[in-house]
């Protein structure tokens, strides 16, 4: 695998990044040619010059919102199996908010769900992920 692009941010913007926001804004990204010449969607490293690697993001030279960082992890494997643990982490999250385990909402509330209480069982679908009966 070829290295990613390096998306440098302005020395004054890194102090977000380092507090672990998830994205960066157009006006924090250095904008190079280099830069500019960019697909939108491409996998890219986030980086300061002073202050080492934020991690690793999708970028859109044309969007308010420049980079979403999908991993702190710099030059991390972005690949199916990437998507398919953290889908599969976020319904755990989820399951275990249905059946009662404190999470991050007030445990005193009924948690929101967009299904009724009777959802159907998840079926599988491509790649060995799930998703609800009938969802697709």
């Amino acid at each position: 695998m070829s290295p990613r692009p390096l998306l440098r941010v302005n020395p004054r913007q890194a102090g977000r990044l380092k507090a672990g926001v998830p994205w960066v804004y157009s006006n924090e990204v250095v904008m190079d040619r280099a830069t500019r010449t960019l697909k939108p969607g491409t996998l890219v490293d986030v980086g300061g010059e002073r202050d080492g690697r934020f991690g690793t993001a999708t970028f859109n030279p044309h969007s308010l919102i420049a980079a979403r960082i999908l991993t702190p992890t710099p030059s991390a494997e972005i690949d199916t199996r990437f998507f398919a643990d953290r889908f599969r982490a976020a319904a755990g999250l989820r399951a275990a908010r249905r059946h009662g385990a404190r999470g991050w909402a007030d445990p005193s509330r009924r948690p929101v769900t967009a299904a009724p209480s009777s959802a159907p069982a998840w079926q599988p679908i491509a790649g060995g992920l799930t998703a609800p009966a009938g969802f697709l």
